[in-house]
């Protein structure tokens, strides 16, 4: 059964007050200039939308083609490139160092000439943690193209099986059954060599005291360790391309555009007598409803988000009640850092045991921070769909450089990403191979529990963010974008959305029943009203 819905000034003047009492009495709450658009775009003008009322069944009569986003995809190339040259490089240094086998003959096991003792590097206690930070993000800047090929791989891999429901997933938590490269074994293995990076780029130099002053020697240990955590990354994300053209349909991130695909594809169908239904209602009944203008937040919505959010405040007690015995002994003791493993041991077993030791302790921060990445994710994706509703519209394609523009323009995006390598960075300096001994320091203890409050509250930032405008939220949940979008830009060029109200229902179940339609249009449209919606 067809319905229809005419943008006619039939406005719902009858018994509502249960939709007064969810959107508000009068139009205050709804932007001022949303108003004034509709009016310069001759919104009043007659239109007719069709949609099925009862099955659930695809209602869009074209669709535009989808978004491939090759350009993004030939930067994950490029990086990918980068990420095996890099690799390679790590490698070829660690073998250098290793040279003639004199290697762990030495102290602290690094770098030896001719068997004569420690070639020692002089470089400053500040300038070497200065350059240990610039390693922690150029691991950040690879690991982060190499994930997202990965978890770009994951997406498509879940559609294959019919379990992709949103847009952004935890990638390391989502395994699949028939892709190699997202298995739970393969997901197990990438946590580990992900850690590996982040493990050994705080040991890479090993203090000395062969030379006057401050210097160091290269520790081939973890040279080998970074090395391999990005060559095993990196081939990972390797079988990701190897059949990409047949099994990703495209590199956006943009969770319309991944909407596009699947009607396209048939895997999802819009639903009819939902357009003001949240990814909260998701399993409520079709039907008219009244507008809200207090939308659920994130931790309500999807309950990976309340998970995470625990987990972040689980790490900052750990962090804290770590820097507390650490600043007493210290403070007792009058020492600087305190001693865990050493002196005296072989510089071969020093080594192995600070960067193995190091993995451990870090297993908890690595993983806190990708499931932090989630939480900006999702909120990317929810930022993106409450543009429809703004002057400028939402764009069902990021365009050329797709999601790598629209991730630098993500405040939230931007201070993940600086706030990884510095917590990594910090890790380091709270415990490390100095002097031939494994050492915590409460140098890097105190400031890594000051950088762990700061993701904690972050992450409840972003889990709590209340949004207070009647569009429905979907936090990148794929079916319910599907139901809120009924009307896609068909035109060459065209890409911008709005949604708003669209006027009553004069055919159909709800006709004559003051019952009116939000979606979505091409041009701007009247912000919805204090009345019944399906």
């Amino acid at each position: 059964m067809q319905a229809h819905y005419s943008t006619k000034e039939s406005y719902h003047r009858g018994s509502t007050s249960h939709a007064r009492d969810s959107l508000g009495s009068n139009d205050h709450d709804v932007p001022k200039d949303a108003h004034e658009r509709a009016e310069a775009n001759e919104v009043g003008a007659p239109r007719q939308y069709g949609l099925v009322s009862s099955e659930d069944v695809d209602c869009v009569k074209s669709l535009p083609p989808y978004d491939q986003a090759l350009g993004t995809r030939n930067i994950c190339v490029a990086g990918l490139l980068f990420s095996w040259a890099l690799g390679f490089t790590c490698i070829g240094l660690a073998q250098w160092t290793f040279r003639g086998g004199q290697a762990f003959l030495a102290r602290t096991g690094g770098y030896t000439v001719d068997n004569n003792g420690e070639h020692t590097f002089s470089l400053n206690g500040a300038s070497q943690e200065v350059v240990k930070l610039v390693i922690n993000i150029c691991i950040a800047i690879c690991t982060d193209c190499l994930g997202y090929i990965h978890s770009t791989s994951v997406r498509w891999a879940l559609k294959r099986e019919g379990r992709l429901q949103f847009n952004s997933n935890l990638r390391l938590f989502a395994s699949t059954r028939g892709c190699s490269s997202s298995r739970w074994s393969t997901n197990i293995v990438s946590a580990f060599l992900l850690m590996a990076c982040y493990a050994s780029s705080g040991q890479l130099f090993l203090s000395t005291d062969v030379a006057e002053g401050e210097g160091f020697v290269l520790s081939g240990i973890a040279i080998a360790a970074l090395g391999i955590g990005i060559l095993g990354q990196a081939a990972i994300s390797t079988v990701c391309l190897v059949h990409s053209s047949e099994l990703i349909p495209t590199w956006s991130s943009n969770p319309l555009n991944t909407v596009l695909v699947l009607l396209h594809d048939g895997a999802i169908r819009r639903r009819a007598g939902r357009s003001i239904l949240s990814v909260r209602s998701m399993n409520a009944p079709s039907g008219p409803y009244p507008p809200t203008i207090r939308q659920p937040v994130l931790r309500h919505a999807r309950s990976q988000a309340r998970h995470i959010t625990h987990l972040l405040w689980v790490l900052f007690a750990f962090s804290f009640l770590w820097a507390i015995p650490i600043v007493a002994i210290s403070a007792v003791t009058k020492v600087r850092y305190i001693l865990i493993f050493g002196p005296g041991a072989p510089a071969l077993e020093v080594n192995l045991t600070a960067l193995l030791i190091t993995i451990g302790f870090q297993a908890g921060l690595t993983l806190c921070v990708h499931a932090t990445e989630l939480l900006v994710n999702v909120s990317r994706d929810e930022a993106l769909w409450r543009r429809a509703i703004s002057r400028e519209g939402v764009q069902s394609s990021y365009g050329a450089l797709d999601s790598v523009r629209a991730a630098a323009a993500s405040w939230q995006a931007l201070f993940l990403f600086a706030l990884k390598p510095v917590t990594h960075w910090l890790f380091g300096l709270s415990l490390n191979n100095e002097g031939g001994s494994v050492i915590m320091n409460w140098k890097g203890v105190v400031p890594l529990s000051a950088a762990g409050l700061v993701l904690a509250l972050f992450g409840t930032f972003l889990g709590r963010k209340r949004i207070t405008d009647p569009l429905p939220v979907a936090f990148g949940h794929l079916q319910t974008l599907a139901n809120l979008i009924d009307v896609w830009p068909v035109h060459d060029g065209q890409q911008t959305l709005f949604w708003g109200d669209k006027g009553a229902v004069v055919e159909g179940e709800w006709a004559n029943k003051e019952v009116r339609h939000a979606g979505t249009d091409t041009r701007p449209l009247r912000p919805v009203r204090a009345c019944m919606y399906a």
